[in-house]
């Protein structure tokens, strides 16, 4: 895509923030969403993140959270996340976030992790102690951070309800046949959610990252940098940001409870798996509905998502 660096200038210029044009470099490709560049300024290299998803409406309430979320965790934590100048959208409307470089490569690559899982526990524990209105992905209103929804449950019942209708529909208009039909998968949901609504109710709601996989967690020789890509940051249940996290095993847990209990936090942590296994049931069908275009990615989650239900609704509680 054409950069298109004045809109961004103008915000910065109001910073005292000012580029060296020369300087712009493509940094990363990251698939349909984002198109990222470094530039040099006068207060160091920063990070331009592109937006490149049609619905631009969609996109700069996104830049917006991650600007808002950000800010919240340095002010109120330990938690290391990049430092965002500014946000906005360009003349074509195309949201751009502005934030300070951080040096660091991905948690994926590191052989050795076992010193950065005990730090990332530590961090997550004190994300997960932040209590956030509502339930949801966080949108800022009032001068506040809330979920979307009144709360968690609500969360998960009306989202997924949302994502199924879309993917039959969708899939109607590609000629795809979905099965089984679509009364028979909601009257199964509406089955799981009568049978885990108390268990999911009764939690209270709090910070979560959104997106907790090694690719968004940058270290060094040192240790943890940074925690990046908050913008599916989210009010809930600790419990989903470690839905499908296959990779977080037992040196984290035992780590992360420790450290939740540090905090004065219950941990019932037989209920806790739980309710990572409906978290993970419903992120699938958000998932599905993301990709119901893309015929691999549809397909395999989808299938998982009528999988674990399945296997939800036939477990003793």
């Amino acid at each position: 895509m054409m950069v298109d660096l004045e809109s961004i200038k103008s915000r910065l210029s109001r910073l005292d923030v000012f580029l060296d044009e020369s300087s712009l470099r493509l940094y990363s490709e990251q698939g349909l969403v984002n198109e990222v560049y470094t530039v040099e300024s006068n207060i160091g290299r920063l990070i331009i993140h592109f937006r490149k998803q049609s619905d631009k409406h969609v996109q700069l309430e996104k830049v917006k959270r991650v600007f808002e979320v950000s800010r919240f965790i340095r002010k109120r934590t330990s938690v290391p996340v990049p430092e965002v100048i500014t946000f906005g959208k360009d003349k074509a409307g195309c949201a751009f976030l502005v934030q300070k470089f951080v040096d660091g490569r991905k948690l994926s690559s590191v052989k050795d992790k076992p010193v950065y899982i005990r730090q990332l526990a530590k961090y997550i524990a004190e994300l997960h102690h932040l209590h956030i209105a509502g339930g949801g992905y966080l949108v800022f209103r009032s001068g506040r951070l809330r979920g979307k929804f009144r709360d968690y449950f609500s969360f998960l019942k009306s989202g997924s309800l949302g994502c199924l209708k879309g993917i039959y529909s969708v899939r109607k208009e590609l000629g795809k046949t979905v099965e089984p039909d679509f009364s028979v998968l909601r009257s199964r949901l509406d089955a799981f959610f009568r049978k885990f609504k108390e268990l999911c109710v009764g939690v209270k709601s709090r910070l979560l990252h959104g997106d907790l996989k090694f690719e968004n967690i940058l270290v060094d020789d040192n240790g943890i940098v940074a925690l990046v890509d908050l913008e599916w940051s989210a009010a809930g249940d600790p419990a989903w940001d470690f839905s499908g996290r296959k990779d977080l095993n037992d040196v984290f847990f035992e780590e992360y409870f420790k450290r939740m209990r540090s905090l004065g936090e219950p941990v019932d942590e037989k209920s806790f798996r739980l309710r990572v296994g409906i978290a993970w049931t419903i992120r699938l069908v958000f998932i599905a509905d993301t990709f119901k275009r893309d015929e691999e990615t549809f397909g395999w989650s989808f299938r998982e998502f009528k999988e674990n239900l399945d296997k939800l609704l036939l477990e003793e509680s």
